[in-house]
This record gives C-alpha cells, structure tokens and sequence, in this order.
C-alpha cells in the first residue's frame, strides 16, 4: 500500500513537472519583462509594426484568419509607462501609460498566454486593419 501511495505521488510529481513549461510564474518577473520589451516598442514607436506582431499569440492570428502583411498592431504613442500589478491565475499584467506631462493616462490590460513554450499577447479584438494587442484599456484614468 505504502508503495502504491509512493508511486502515485512519483507519478503526478512527474507530471506536474512535464506542465510547468506551459504556466505563467507566480512571481511574473520573466512577464513583466516581456510586457515591458513591448511597451518599449510602444513608446518609441517608429515602425514597429513587424516586431510588434511578433509579441501577439498566434493561437489568435490562427483563429482570426488574420493576414499580417495586411494588418497593424494598434499602438499608443505614450512617453512614458509603468507596470502595476500581475495576476498570475489570469495571466494579467496592469500596466499604465501617458503622454507628454501625463495631460493623459490610460490604464492597459494585457493578457499573457503561453504557446509552443514562448509568451505572447492574446489580443482582446482586432478590425478589418488593426490587431489590439491589449486585452482592455481604460482611457483617461486619474492618478
């Protein structure tokens, strides 16, 4: 019996383990990295568009039919960012933006997914141009 109980212990210690490449961390601090490399982006954006296509989930470019030689990843052009909070059970990271002397602040959603072992953002809609690679905005918040 005591081998049986150890062998099922043995057993879902290995399997727990063979899933962990396909989790967020509790922490977040390989997330937040990976949300700030885009926000950068964001902040200096120039032409961006290739590089920022690269941080979306394919799963959803995939799904939507999406042709990204024909679509733009909408983008904010703040002059600052932070990173808020992150929710490791949701996968969302708060972040907020601004522009010049903070005359505005939005607060950005985004959503972290893991696929094929990488993080990407799962967007939170797109139209017939423009991908958002944010799951929620808030716009004009106060501080």
């Amino acid at each position: 019996m005591k081998r049986q109980i150890l062998m099922l212990f043995i057993l879902l210690f290995v399997v727990n383990a063979c899933g962990a490449g396909n989790r967020l961390s509790r922490e977040g601090t390989g997330e937040k990295e990976f949300v700030g490399r885009f926000l950068n982006l964001m902040t200096n954006s120039y032409d961006n568009d290739e590089e920022m296509i690269a941080f979306l989930a394919p799963s959803y470019i995939t799904a939507n039919n999406i042709t990204l030689d024909k679509f733009n990843v909408n983008a904010y052009s703040p002059t600052g960012f932070s990173i808020e909070a992150y929710d490791p059970k949701t996968g969302i990271i708060t972040t907020r933006i601004w522009g010049e002397d903070r005359s505005w602040v939005h607060e950005v959603l985004f959503k972290l997914v893991i696929e094929n072992d990488q993080l990407y953002l799962m967007p939170g809609r797109h139209s017939e141009s423009f991908v958002d690679p944010w799951y929620e905005v808030h716009s004009y918040i106060t501080e």
